[in-house]
């Protein structure tokens, strides 16, 4: 680690620590965003992350059970270094993930998005992530809205500090403002008292002017401490005190800003009109209206740029002379972080004017201060105006007229209405609630809510979330009817029968399914299809089923593992269209188990050599025709290199067929074992062997593939028991535009000359054309 990146990193964990948030506890302020990241973006994984030294620690999470996980094999340490959204479409293909203990196991990571989240300083201090358990391509919308998401959660994660910092500032200006008026009203009374000691005791001149020279310094020691801007101007404008905070905030130094003019120096241009004609009325009148008022402005400084200052100015005279006396204090940071918490509550509202779950939320009063979109839906309500609280024609959410328990016509207690019940602190999970509005059909919801607390646990309010599931009960009534007419059927088909909801997930499916895969079909129901049939299944059809619901058929086949048996299942998704829109999927699968292995069988007895395991001839010209192509395509260079056993015929002879036999087949292993496993070994007949060799660039190259070939042939075979000797001959042809005509007889010479030249060793030529 450099010197830098490890200073770097330092300042990094230093602004981590300083936040002090690591290992507390978890807080709604930031699961709002895990959770609308993980809603807005349908994943099933989202964290809000923290990269410590040693570890990533998730401060909000989604759909993981660990709270942290070693640094090592973090994702979010790698979007942090980055300093950019990380994205990664497939974690198995990308070389930094691909081993990852995360990828190989649990929690299955394939997808991943990731945003830093950074402090006041700029340090990256962790990510704001989204993770999918399938592949999946982020589009731009979804990095937008993650980026939106992880600055909401960055603007949190330091709002304290700077809230802090701002209290700090403000309440030691209060102080200096206090002390600065009550030492200025001291002066004032010492001066009064001066002149009229000067007037009545002339004899005591020399002590007074002391004093006052006293008194002098005084004031100076406290403007030119003070850590506010102290800027002292005349009736002329000209600048008549200037200390060392002035000089820090506007950039000019005391000695040239004495007897500058102050609207020009520091007042921007586009203010200067109305600045003098308020000092021309303080020079006629001696009012000026800006005085005993604490104001905001924009204040213009030696570089430029514009700051806004917050300042107070007072005036009073001196001989006869007019004077300002105005304390400024820079305020931009403050007016930022309150631009910026102004920002994100309209990023929320929009959001939760976009989702289409009710929201209701009120204040620890129970005044009604959130009314959403979907909510006015369901109670057939139009939009408040812009400014105005929402509201109901009783003035209350759920009026005991409006709310009843589902197949009851009783009115539902006041003080079991939902948000009531959050409101004294409850947590309600999934309350069945009858909405009942004039002119609108009863709507059933489910209701959930929970109190609204602040950081030192003071009530806040309360909010509810409404989900309209009306349609969805009356369509599962409609299910069940249908499934038992098709039960009976279904159940004696000698296939896989399946109906599966837009949804994806299973409404019906036949007792075969326990059959074939050990599957309750009962336990099947209300179950998506990567629940039922897991997340491999799942993600090897989804294609198919996203094409169905899209209203094309599709067929799939694959193989199927249960408790150690596997079939292949061949499963046709049709639609299930009803004036133009998809309504489901029907599924039906057949077992081609027996005819898959067929097949299997003939092509491996066609493709492969009975003696050695490898490919044999035919297997060897469909390899070279394929490697031909892709080397057309690539625009890459290939070699084919044929092998010959030296004195074959002589191990035949002498030892029999059988220790030739074993010769072959040590010698097909050694070959298969020195090359990549892009390169192909196959034996075409007796004792000749042919590799196909991709991806060589050079002539050079090949010789030096073949001295890593012979190097694993010489060591000497064990054969039925006895120690043999064996050397092969090579020849290898190369071209850079191959064709397979010329590729293998420019083998068959370079195989020839090697021979010529005394056996055991290799040739290499270069076809013509390459």
């Amino acid at each position: 680690m450099s010197e830098q990146h490890h200073c770097t990193e330092a300042a990094r964990l230093a602004a981590l620590r300083q936040l002090a948030i690591l290992d507390t506890p978890a807080e709604e302020r930031f699961d709002r965003y895990t959770r609308l990241a993980a809603a807005a973006l349908r994943v099933p994984i989202a964290a809000f992350v923290l990269v410590d030294a040693e570890r990533q620690w998730f401060k909000s999470r989604v759909g993981l059970d660990a709270c942290a996980t070693p640094r090592s094999i973090a994702f979010c340490s790698h979007a942090i270094a980055a300093g950019d959204t990380l994205v990664v479409p497939d974690a198995r293909l990308d070389q930094r993930f691909c081993d990852n203990p995360l990828v190989t196991g649990a929690p299955g990571v394939r997808a991943y998005a990731g945003q830093p989240v950074y402090s006041v300083g700029g340090e990256p201090l962790g990510t704001l992530c989204v993770i999918d358990t399938v592949p999946r391509a982020f589009d731009a919308q979804a990095l937008r809205l993650l980026r939106d998401l992880a600055a909401l959660v960055q603007e949190e994660l330091n709002r304290d500090l700077l809230v802090r910092a701002r209290d700090a500032a403000e309440a030691g200006l209060r102080e200096l403002n206090e002390h600065l008026e009550a030492r200025v009203l001291e002066r004032t009374r010492a001066l009064h008292d001066n002149n009229e000691l000067l007037r009545q005791e002339i004899a005591r001149r020399e002590q007074v002017e002391s004093s006052l020279r006293h008194n002098k310094q005084r004031v100076r020691n406290v403007i030119d401490t003070c850590l506010a801007a102290f800027v002292g101007i005349d009736e002329e404008q000209r600048i008549t005190e200037w200390n060392p905070a002035a000089e820090k905030l506007f950039g000019w130094s005391r000695a040239e800003a004495l007897g500058q003019n102050v609207g020009t120096l520091i007042v921007p241009a586009r203010l200067r009109e109305r600045h003098d004609a308020g000092m021309a009325r303080f020079q006629i009148t001696g009012d000026a209206a800006m005085c005993s008022q604490l104001l905001e402005l924009p204040a213009l400084t030696r570089a430029g740029d514009e700051r806004i200052v917050e300042m107070s100015i007072n005036h009073f005279e001196v001989d006869g002379q007019r004077f300002l006396a105005a304390f400024l204090q820079d305020v931009s940071a403050r007016i930022a972080a309150q631009q910026a918490l102004r920002a994100k509550e309209q990023l929320l509202d929009a959001v939760l004017e976009a989702v289409d779950v009710g929201v209701v939320a009120c204040d620890a009063a129970g005044a009604i201060t959130l009314f959403n979109r979907a909510a006015r839906k369901l109670h057939n309500l139009p939009p408040a105006p812009a400014g105005v609280p929402p509201s109901l024609p009783d003035g209350r959410w759920f009026g005991s007229h409006q709310l009843r328990q589902p197949g009851s016509l009783d009115a539902l207690p006041d003080d079991m209405v939902p948000l009531r019940r959050a409101l004294r602190g409850e947590s309600v999970v999934n309350v069945p609630v009858e909405v009942v509005v004039a002119d609108m059909k009863p709507r059933l919801t489910l209701v959930s809510g929970r109190p609204l607390t602040g950081p030192r646990g003071e009530r806040l309010g309360a909010v509810v979330a409404i989900n309209d599931v009306t349609d969805l009960a009356e369509s599962r009534g409609r299910i069940v009817e249908s499934e038992e007419r098709l039960r009976t059927i279904a159940d004696n088909v000698p296939a896989l029968i399946a109906y599966i909801g837009p949804d994806l997930r299973y409404r019906f499916a036949n007792e075969r399914y326990a059959d074939w895969l050990g599957l309750d079909p009962a336990a099947m129901l209300g179950r998506t299809v990567a629940e039922a049939m897991g997340e491999l299944f799942y993600g090897e059809r989804r294609a198919a089923l996203e094409a169905c619901m899209a209203g094309s058929a599709r067929v799939v086949e694959g193989e199927v593992r249960r408790y150690g048996h596997s079939r292949v299942i061949r499963s046709s998704y049709i639609p299930h269209v009803r004036d133009g829109v998809v309504l489901g999927a029907y599924v039906f699968s057949t077992d081609m188990t027996a005819a898959r292995e067929h097949e299997r069988q003939l092509h491996a007895l066609a493709h492969t050599d009975h003696l050695t395991g490898l490919p044999n001839r035919r297997a060897h010209e469909q390899r070279l025709a394929q490697a031909i192509d892709r080397a057309h395509r690539n625009g890459s260079a290939l070699a084919l290199a044929s092998l010959d056993v030296d004195h074959f015929k002589q191990i035949n002879d002498t030892l029999g067929h059988g220790a030739g036999d074993a010769v072959l087949r040590e010698f097909g292993q050694r070959l298969a074992a020195s090359v990549r496993v892009t390169d192909a070994v196959a034996r075409l007949a007796g004792d000749e062997f042919v590799i196909v060799l991709e991806q060589v660039h050079t002539a050079a190259e090949c010789a030096t593939i073949g001295r890593k070939l012979l190097d694993a042939i010489r060591p000497s075979f064990f054969v039925e028991g006895r120690i043999l000797p064996v050397t092969a001959s090579i020849g290898i042809g190369w071209s850079a535009r191959p064709e397979r005509r010329a590729l293998a007889e420019a083998a068959d010479r370079a195989l020839y000359r090697t021979k010529e030249a005394g056996r055991d060793g290799v040739s290499v030529e270069q076809c013509r054309d390459g």
